[in-house]
């Protein structure tokens, strides 16, 4: 499964993505990459700005068609919403959480071998283990993804020029 097809969606609707922060200024994500436990290794990590959003693929789980043309994904993707604040409270964090669930609840990506099913939000958590750094986590069920991209089945290309379709009527006594 590619799913470089799904993080390169996922990457473009939020590197697009405005938000109006509480003080009414208006904001972007800064960073948008692959998970790496950052936050963790942050002083060994290339430096990166904040807010940042950082893109995890959990467990997969693959099945083959009954044909064996392709197979089907049940998946979890995981963002790490990453926020630095100073403040005693600060409600952006919340407002760009519900922005990007807004942008990607519903969205479905795809190309011609491979298609994900629509994105499904089914957790959110708090992580706030870390100095003035709040990481907001948010999982996303992908399920019924379709990979055609394995078929290996000989195939001959060819066109219809006439259909001929002959009903069969069915008489009831």
């Amino acid at each position: 499964m590619s799913k470089a097809v799904l993080y390169e969606g996922i990457k473009a609707d939020l590197t697009n993505l405005s938000y109006t922060k509480a003080d009414g200024t208006t904001d972007r994500i800064k960073t948008i990459a692959l998970w790496r436990n950052q936050l963790e290794r942050e002083y060994e990590e290339i430096p990166f700005l904040f807010p940042a959003v950082f893109i995890e693929f959990l467990t997969s789980n693959y099945n083959e068609s009954s044909s064996k043309a392709y197979q089907t994904l049940n998946m979890t993707v995981r963002l790490h919403i990453c926020f630095e604040s100073y403040k005693t409270e600060d409600l952006d964090i919340l407002i760009l959480t519900q922005e990007i669930y807004s942008a990607l609840q519903q969205k479905s990506y795809s190309n011609t071998n491979m298609h994900f099913g629509v994105m499904k939000r089914r957790n959110e958590e708090q992580n706030f283990d870390h100095p003035n750094i709040q990481d907001f986590i948010q999982d996303y069920e992908v399920s019924q993804a379709k990979d055609y991209g394995a078929d290996a089945r000989p195939s001959t290309p060819t066109t219809v020029d006439t259909l001929i379709i002959t009903p069969e009527v069915h008489k009831t006594l």
